[in-house]
């Protein structure tokens, strides 16, 4: 058993890699951060500007974010930690997402609207 505390806000989202090495934490209002499994920090993000209520990992390691401040990021783990390496603004508010099986798109549903929003994993488009 491991118990994961001290964290600065209650968390609105967990999600594992597909390995299940890394554990991503989406917090209401200090951002994001991940850890390893044994729950040593690999990286954080703090610029959110508002809960984050989706998470999910492709089969390849790439971890997506979707947040109320309008923002879905996409972040890659290497030998440097963590990377954010794309982030766009939504038509709305990214509420739900998930990766197609063979991570080449990300379906986004909307908190605004009744809709979802497949997009590029590469560039978001």
């Amino acid at each position: 058993k491991s118990t994961l505390s001290g964290l600065e806000a209650p968390l609105t989202q967990i999600a594992w890699s597909q390995d299940s090495q890394l554990i991503a934490i989406g917090l209401r209002q200090s951002g994001l951060r991940v850890f390893r499994r044994n729950l040593g920090f690999v990286g954080s993000d703090p610029e959110f500007n508002d809960a984050i209520y989706g998470a999910a990992f492709s089969a390849d390691g790439r971890l997506a974010v979707a947040s109320l401040d309008g923002y879905l990021r996409v972040y890659r783990f290497g030998k440097n930690g963590m990377e954010r390496v794309l982030r766009r603004q939504m038509p709305g508010v990214p509420y739900a997402l998930d990766w197609s099986p063979d991570g080449r798109r990300l379906a986004v549903g909307l908190q605004d609207a009744p809709r979802a929003v497949v997009l590029s994993a590469d560039s978001l488009e």
